[in-house]
């Protein structure tokens, strides 16, 4: 147990530390997030018009009050999936205070990089003698990116629409990152 939190705190620096280098210091996010010249007369507009903070889908049907199996619902939603095809959406994240990075954020952050670099020295400890070299033992680590990016950021590109200058930086973030942790926890758990 002590080699698994050993492994997963320094795995979990190496994650931290990536992500801060791709996100402040190297050019891989600059357009991940875009800007419009038009955002003070959008965020006056959302100030006025939200009722609530949430994610919200542009142009939706009234959810507040459905069912489990509400028929009408879901007859209205195809109707205005027809309705749209061709036409501008939005998804907006809205929120009436911005609070910034907390140190709750970085906690959490640091929380669940430990737990994923610990299940992926679990899965590596599991392994034991079997995975007889360092690039074994790397390629395992490297089944952790290529599960997240598909069922993580490829979902989000093909069923919530989210943008490939957007979703093309998270891949990359996501290989590069279990990329160097791979080499640290092949080295780490090098057979004995």
């Amino acid at each position: 147990m002590k080699k698994l939190i050993i492994g997963a705190l320094v795995g979990m620096v190496i994650l931290f530390v990536w992500g801060f280098l791709s996100w402040v210091l190297l050019p891989l996010h600059h357009h991940s997030l875009k800007y419009t010249p038009q955002q003070d007369d959008i965020m006056s507009t959302l100030n006025e018009g939200m009722e609530e903070e949430g994610l919200f889908v542009l142009p939706s049907v009234v959810d507040r009050d459905i069912k489990l199996f509400d028929k009408e619902y879901k007859t209205k939603s195809a109707k205005l999936r027809k309705e749209m095809k061709g036409k501008p959406y939005a998804m907006i994240i809205y929120g009436r205070e911005f609070v910034g990075e907390t140190p709750m954020t970085f906690i959490y952050s640091l929380l669940f990089q430990f737990f994923a670099v610990f299940v992926a020295g679990l899965f590596l400890s599991l392994a034991g003698g079997s995975l007889t070299s360092g690039f074994q033992r790397w390629w395992l680590v490297m089944l952790f990116p290529l599960m997240i990016t598909l069922e993580a950021h490829m979902v989000s590109w093909n069923w919530m629409m989210f943008p490939w200058h957007y979703i093309k930086g998270m891949v990359l973030d996501t290989f590069v990152s279990w990329a160097l942790v791979g080499v640290w926890l092949a080295f780490y758990f090098k057979s004995r």
